[in-house]
């Protein structure tokens, strides 16, 4: 495939920020170590059912957070390997107690290269 994974995007949208602060989706990036990895193998590495995870990848794909690293043609059906778009996400929002007070979180750190989502 054509796309690379950045280093690191900041994240405005958000409608991805909501996404990424889910504890579940948390798990399911962080289960990539630079390789990409078939819906079977995430749902391998965080112990969730393979027929389930398809939904998760879709909407992941559908946000730009992972996209298709490889495919391979294995028994006459497609198979396809995944990575997230970046090794780090961040994004600033403000607090909502504190509206004054801007927040920054990071999302899987792993290097440093900004992007903007």
């Amino acid at each position: 495939m054509s796309q690379r994974q950045k280093d690191k995007i900041y994240l405005e949208d958000a409608r991805i920020i909501k996404v990424l602060e889910k504890p579940f989706i948390k798990k399911l990036l962080n289960s990539f170590d630079r390789k990409p990895l078939s819906a079977s193998e995430i749902a391998d590495s965080i112990s969730f059912p393979k027929d389930k995870i398809y939904y998760h990848i879709k909407k992941l794909l559908s946000l730009n957070l992972l996209y298709v690293a490889e495919t391979e043609l294995k028994k006459g059906l497609e198979k396809k390997k995944f990575l997230p778009t970046a090794r780090s996400f961040e994004y600033k929002r403000y607090d909502l107690n504190l509206k004054s007070t801007l927040k920054k979180k990071q999302i899987i750190s792993k290097d440093k290269s900004p992007d903007r989502l």
